[in-house]
């Protein structure tokens, strides 16, 4: 039998732990996956763009620069900044979403 387990940065910390110990010594690979690169983060939106068929150009490179600093290239997190960045533009009444607006957004953010 094989398992796979994913999971958030914490479980490598609760795997440490003294009653996992078994199910540690068991697992034969390990592989973290790090955050995207700025390359891999406008690539990613642009994917994400194309299969809506969306344009390819809603977001300026300014505001994928902005993104990518803020997320670190999580795709979650980039992701629900994306999201609540077309929202801002549309607010605004603009068919592209820029670096202020990115900006807005993680201001907005970071109240929470």
């Amino acid at each position: 039998m094989a398992l796979i387990l994913v999971g958030q940065p914490e479980l490598k910390g609760t795997l440490a732990m003294q009653i996992f110990q078994a199910i540690t010594q068991r697992i034969q690979v390990r592989y973290h996956l790090g955050g995207l690169t700025l390359e891999e983060t406008g690539a990613y939106i642009a994917h994400h763009l194309e299969v809506v068929k969306a344009r390819s150009q809603i977001f300026s490179s300014d505001a994928v620069k902005e993104i990518f600093a803020y997320s670190k290239g999580i795709p979650r997190v980039i992701n629900n900044l994306c999201i609540q960045a077309m929202l801002d533009a549309r607010i605004q009444s603009s068919h592209v979403v820029d670096r202020e607006g990115v900006l807005r957004v993680i201001e907005d953010f970071r109240k929470f």
